[in-house]
C-alpha cells in the first residue's frame, strides 16, 4: 500500500479498478515482479488468471492478534487522517476514495469495527484461498519462519542478510497520535486568532476608555 500511495499512476490504476470493473493488468504491474497486501490481495484470482505462472504466498496469523494490531494502525490512521488535509489536498481524496472503496467498505463492507465480523473476513479470506489456489502454486506462511520456506518456495538462496524484524506497529501507531494532533489543528488555530481579536477589542477600548 505504501508504493500504491506514494506513486499517482498506481493511485489512479487502482481507483479505476475500484470503480469500473475494468484493467490492464500488465500496465498496471508495468516495472513490477510481485505485489503484496491491499489492494491487490482483494483481486487474488483475477492476478492467477491473468499471470497462470505466479506463486501465491499466504500470509497467516491468529485472528484475534491480526485485528487488536489493525484497528490500532492501518484502520487507527485511516480515520485519524485530518479531514482539512484531504480536502485541502486532492491526491489524498482520490487515495482516501481508493482505500474507501476497495478495503473498509469493500471487503469488509463498512463493518471494521465489529470486531466478530471483521475478523470472519479473515478467517474466510484464508480458508478461500487455500480451497481455491492449487497446492503447487501456494505456500501457506507465517512471518516468524524466516527466510526458509520462503526461498524453498521462491527456489532462491536465502540472503546472507538477518530476516528483517522491524516494529511497523509502534512506527505507524506514532502517525496515528500526529495525525490526530494534525486534525485539530485548525481548531488551535481558530482559537488563538479568536484570542488575538478579543485581546486587540480589549485594548482599544480600554485605550479608548483612557
Amino acid at each position: 500500500m505504501i508504493e500504491v500511495i506514494r506513486n499517482r499512476e498506481q493511485t489512479d490504476g487502482w481507483l479505476a479498478v475500484a470503480t469500473e470493473g475494468s484493467v490492464d493488468w500488465d500496465k498496471l504491474f508495468a516495472g513490477y515482479r510481485a505485489s503484496v497486501d491491499f489492494p491487490s490481495c482483494v483481486f487474488y484470482r483475477e492476478l492467477m488468471k491473468h499471470y497462470p505462472d505466479a506463486k501465491v504466498i499466504l500470509s497467516v496469523r491468529d485472528a484475534d492478534s491480526w485485528y487488536k494490531s489493525a484497528s490500532e494502525t492501518i484502520y487507527a490512521l485511516s480515520k485519524a487522517v485530518p479531514r482539512w488535509l484531504v480536502w485541502i489536498f486532492p491526491r489524498m481524496r482520490v487515495q482516501t476514495r481508493m482505500i474507501n472503496i476497495l478495503i473498509w467498505d469493500g471487503i469488509f463492507q463498512g463493518r471494521f469495527e465489529d470486531p466478530d465480523f471483521a475478523k470472519e473476513v479473515f478467517r474466510k479470506h484464508i480458508e478461500d484461498v487455500k480451497s481455491i489456489v492449487s497446492p503447487e502454486r501456494l505456500l501457506v506462511y507465517e512471518i516468524t519462519e524466516g527466510w526458509g520456506p520462503l526461498c524453498r518456495f521462491l527456489g532462491v538462496e536465502e540472503p546472507a542478510e538477518r530476516f528483517p524484524r522491524t516494529n511497523e506497529s509502534k512506527e505507524m501507531k506514532k502517525m496515528v497520535k500526529v495525525a490526530r494532533v494534525l486534525d485539530k489543528l485548525p481548531y488551535a488555530v481558530m482559537l488563538i486568532i479568536l484570542g488575538w481579536l478579543v485581546y486587540s477589542y480589549t485594548a482599544s477600548a480600554h485605550i479608548a476608555t483612557v
